[in-house]
């Protein structure tokens, strides 16, 4: 007596696909694209991309270029490039805009900052630090600075300061054509690179740690295709996650 063989067959009458072979296919894709998902989601999170509006950190940073940000830094060091709330004194009456300043920190909470006027030329400013819990002032050296430190850009911090109080400041320079002014513990001091067109803690004195944004760590060259991936990236996902646009005067 000979074995009787059945074949499942569908309605078109071909043989049914293996199920186990299936279920593996199935299962590997939505492990993956569940791990793209939540890996889009992190980077979201924790990464920003930052526009570049205005030529405050000119030649570091120029108009309309694009640098990605830690949203949530752990620790800030002299040299950071960081973002910024603007203070409110220049945020606009429209709640739906929120300006944002793009800054380099010069020095940190409980440092001293010396203002020197240079002996070789009167018209430009030497900036020197002394850190927390040291002895002696150190020229700061910024070869990426565009322009020397003006000494007009010192004279709007002397005159025109609105975020501290006037005597935060001196009047003036002493007789040694020099002033030294103390950062407050859990504050930043910041400047433009581009010290001739800034507006930053020359005028509006050190920022609050709690207005840290986030710190600038990576910069996008244009025209390429990670450029092109985080631009739409950020522009496609919630306006909480959006790049920020930074207004930098």
């Amino acid at each position: 007596m000979s074995d009787t063989r059945i074949t499942t067959r569908n309605l078109s009458g071909s043989p049914l696909l293996e199920t186990g072979k299936s279920n593996l296919a199935v299962t590997i894709a939505l492990y993956l694209i569940v791990g793209v998902t939540v890996g889009l989601l992190c980077l979201i999170s924790f990464v920003g991309v930052c526009e570049v509006n205005m030529s405050s950190m000119e030649a570091t940073l120029s108009q309309n270029d694009h640098v990605l940000t830690q949203k949530y830094p752990t620790s800030i060091k002299v040299g950071d490039i960081v973002i910024v709330d603007a203070p409110d004194s220049v945020q606009p009456a429209n709640e739906d805009k929120h300006i944002l300043f793009i800054k380099r920190v010069v020095a940190l909470g409980g440092d001293d900052l010396l203002f020197e006027l240079s002996p070789d030329d009167p018209a430009r400013v030497v900036l020197s630090r002394q850190a927390k819990g040291n002895q002696g002032f150190t020229e700061i050296k910024e070869d990426f600075v565009r322009a020397a430190f003006p000494r007009v850009a010192l004279d709007d911090m002397l005159y025109s300061s609105v975020a501290f109080p006037k005597d935060f400041y001196p009047s003036t320079f002493d007789e040694d054509g020099r002033f030294l002014i103390h950062i407050p513990e859990k504050h930043i001091f910041v400047l433009g690179d581009n010290r001739n067109n800034s507006n930053d803690s020359r005028k509006y004195g050190p920022f609050a740690l709690t207005a840290i944004q986030g710190k600038a760590f990576y910069k996008l060259k244009p025209n390429t295709l990670i450029n092109a991936f985080f631009r739409f990236l950020y522009k496609s996902s919630s306006q909480q996650n959006r790049f920020f646009h930074i207004s930098a005067f």
